[in-house]
């Protein structure tokens, strides 16, 4: 039914989410793994189309975000994934959840291309009252080394029912440098 090369792989993968999991990241990186947290404001990491607003944000990284509610509004951020020895590239995204946030339609690309890595991911920041620096992992199946790729953020225009809002906001990206 499954070769043994398949079962190894799938072995090694199961191992690899469950470290991803438990928020640890394998060691062996093609280069370093340093990493590095930049935050909204840093515009040589972000780039924002129209309609982001810079807004205070007590308790965010640095006390502030980016945040939109125009449906298709995309913020961008261009940083150094840590490749693993598998391929895969690892990186964090912060952002906040409240009471009035919406759904982000989240995916990476390799920089200059605009073919999705391994498709799309949402990012429900509803949750009730606010709670700032909330981290999604993304790891991707990249292959190759280290390299810079593009984190993309776009507003849906869609919710939760429980949601009085459409806003997504950007925090900071955590990078390997």
């Amino acid at each position: 039914m499954f070769s043994k090369l398949r079962l190894v792989k799938l072995c090694l993968l199961l191992a690899l989410m469950t470290l991803l999991a438990a928020g640890s990241h394998p060691t062996a990186f093609a280069a370093g793994s340093t990493t590095a947290i930049f935050d909204n404001t840093n515009l040589s990491v972000w780039a924002y189309g129209q309609n982001w607003a810079d807004w205070p944000a007590p308790g965010a990284i640095l006390n502030s975000n980016h945040l939109t509610q125009t449906t298709g509004a995309e913020a961008q951020a261009t940083c150094g994934a840590g490749i693993d020895d598998f391929g895969v590239g690892y990186f964090k995204f912060y952002h906040s959840k409240a009471y009035n946030r919406g759904i982000a339609k989240v995916w990476v690309t390799e920089v200059g291309s605009t073919t999705p890595l391994d498709g799309y991911t949402y990012v429900d920041m509803y949750g009730e009252g606010v709670t700032r620096q909330q981290a999604a992992s993304f790891t991707k199946q990249v292959g190759g080394s280290y390299r810079n790729l593009v984190l993309h953020v776009q507003a849906t225009g869609t919710k939760t029912t429980e949601s009085s809002g459409y806003f997504v906001d950007v925090d900071a990206i955590e990078c390997y440098v």
